[in-house]
């Protein structure tokens, strides 16, 4: 991000005029749009900037000069429809890319002849029932080819101790796929960490999900050879950052029906029982047609070795994702063109289709695609959705990877998206009336 790396030298080389002043300091900053970092997003960018309580100046970036020296409050306006938190440092300007404090206003104590460095990072507040953009793809892992298409999906996100944790897939500049893993305070806006599985001596690694028991994070997840023979592996983890792969869990086979690849694992622990639906098809060709995909189903008692239900428990679709909620299986399928469908279980075995869940919509215009002006179809495909319970334990959101129609080519040309929930969007499927008290889900 060469464009940071700019600001933050602009931003200490407007500091030092005002370090020889006696008794009086400066505080400097910035707005920007927190995803991107964005110095020029707009409203962020024209918001007003004010000094105990009185506004001072609307500029970008923004620097308040001979402050007398002691304790200020700094506070930011906020456009309808964003959040805000901000980044602070001391006569420093390196610490902005931590994670903001929520928040429009700091108390800050303006230092003699130094400067407060101060960063306003907005978000926009996604609405109920809208499919909202979280991220585009930015790291060398997330841009595919050289040619750097943005390529991020197959979300799965846990929060833990008010962090959001969300493990991810990502195509490289170097066409291959790797496991990345993000950071939130509010499941919007998203601090990288980088790649955490890659596929070793394979080409991709790619789709995973994650659960965790006790003190341990259980990872599943596809890893493909160049000519794209699928298998499902497994990681385990104490801190869901450092993996320890345990080889195979699910490989093509026995039957006719799972001959060609399996892949695309969603697992949740139920009853201490770990439960796993996956991809699979028993054509020729790696984009077969959805006729010949199928769901596979296995069970595993430590997680590690698996049992092959021997037939396919649904048929038509793939990516799809499971949760258990009220003592009924929900599956999301993967749509794309068609939007984000539904499908739904009393044993996680016999599944009824209950049809269009999130209808489909057309695609913003993403940050670094060179084939999205060219696209006659701009609409959104869904890929890869994923059911988020978190602290209300209760439907939240449906995070996915949003991509155009450029055929199968589609899954290289990606971005990250959430979809909130009200919280009541499945009460309709459930056996008795949602009033009662609601339990804690057994997949996040």
């Amino acid at each position: 991000m060469r464009y940071i790396e700019l600001a933050v030298i602009a931003l200490a080389f407007h500091a030092l005029p005002f370090i020889a002043l006696a008794q009086t300091g400066v505080v400097q900053g910035y707005k920007v749009k927190a995803s991107s970092m964005d110095l020029n997003a707009t409203p962020p960018s024209w918001e007003t900037i004010s000094l105990d309580g009185t506004p001072q100046t609307s500029a970008q970036p923004y620097f308040l000069t001979t402050v007398s020296a002691g304790t200020h409050t700094i506070s930011v306006s906020v456009p309808s429809g964003w959040s805000v938190g901000y980044t602070l440092c001391y006569n420093d300007t390196s610490c902005h890319t931590m994670t903001p404090t929520p928040g429009n206003s700091v108390s800050v104590n303006v230092p003699t002849g130094g400067y407060v460095d101060l960063w306003w990072h907005y978000t926009p507040i996604a609405p109920i029932h809208t499919l909202t953009k979280i991220f585009d793809g930015t790291l060398d892992y997330e841009l595919y080819t050289p040619q750097r298409i943005p390529n991020v999906y197959a979300p799965h996100v846990l929060y833990e101790d008010g962090i959001y944790k969300m493990w991810y897939g990502g195509g490289g500049t170097d066409t291959r796929d790797r496991i990345l893993y993000a950071e939130s305070s509010d499941g919007l806006n998203w601090i990288k960490k980088g790649a955490v599985i890659d596929a070793g001596s394979d080409y991709n690694a790619n789709d995973p999900t994650v659960v965790k028991v006790g003190n341990t994070y259980y990872m599943y997840f596809t890893v493909s050879l160049v000519s794209l023979i699928d298998r499902i592996e497994s990681a385990t983890s104490q801190d869901g950052i450092h993996w320890t792969k345990r080889g195979a869990a699910i490989e093509i086979g026995p039957y006719e029906w799972n001959a060609r690849f399996v892949a695309r694992p969603t697992v949740i622990y139920d009853d201490g029982i770990f439960k796993m639906w996956y991809d699979t098809t028993s054509g020729t060709d790696y984009f077969a047609p959805i006729t010949e995909q199928s769901i596979g189903y296995a069970t595993s008692s430590d997680g590690l070795v698996w049992n092959k239900y021997p037939n396919p428990v649904f048929s038509g679709f793939a990516a799809v994702d499971v949760t258990k909620w009220q003592g009924v299986y929900f599956m999301l399928l993967q749509g794309a063109w068609q939007g984000t469908l539904l499908a739904t279980s009393a044993d996680g075995i016999s599944w009824q289709s209950k049809g269009t869940l999130i209808s489909p919509s057309l695609m913003p215009k993403p940050e670094n695609d060179p084939l999205y002006d060219s696209a006659t179809d701009k609409t959104l495909g869904h890929l890869t959705p994923f059911f988020f319970f978190g602290p209300t334990q209760k439907p939240e959101a449906i995070y996915m990877g949003g991509g155009l129609p450029y055929g199968a080519a589609a899954y290289n040309h990606s971005a990250m998206y959430v979809y909130k929930l009200d919280g009541s969007e499945l009460n309709q499927f459930l056996p008795t009336a949602a009033s009662i008290q609601t339990p804690a889900p057994t997949s996040p």
